[in-house]
């Protein structure tokens, strides 16, 4: 079976966690998502584990994100969409976000990262 990413992606260390802080319209009945840490990213995009319901998130949904690499500089802002979800329990699980923009130096941050992660045997 062939492997239709685009990307590599890797998980993050979990002594070392990928942060995300994520707002939306609607988005959890408008609330805003204090520290999400990402199952696994990618240089398209971050799964985000969740220990609550979906309610008030779509597909295709726009939300903000500020993502804290650890041991690669500053957080950043990015865009992105919702572009899947799933639940591994009644009360939760996860979901994915396709970066929609994001700056080319905050890019460089999550190749970065990632490579590391590679280098490290991720």
């Amino acid at each position: 079976m062939k492997d239709k990413r685009r990307f590599v992606r890797i998980t993050p260390l979990p002594s070392e966690p990928v942060e995300i802080h994520l707002t939306g319209q609607g988005l959890f009945d408008g609330l805003f998502i204090d520290v999400l840490h990402a199952k696994d990213i990618s240089e398209g995009g971050v799964g985000v584990e969740v220990l609550h319901s979906f309610k008030g998130c779509d597909l295709n949904q726009e939300v903000e994100l500020i993502i804290d690499l650890p041991g690669i500089g500053d957080p950043f802002k990015a865009k992105g969409r919702v572009r899947h979800m799933m639940r591994s329990s009644a009360s939760g699980g996860f979901f994915g976000v396709e970066f929609a923009e994001i700056a080319p130096v905050d890019l460089s941050k999550i190749k970065k990262y990632i490579h590391d992660r590679v280098s490290e045997g991720a």
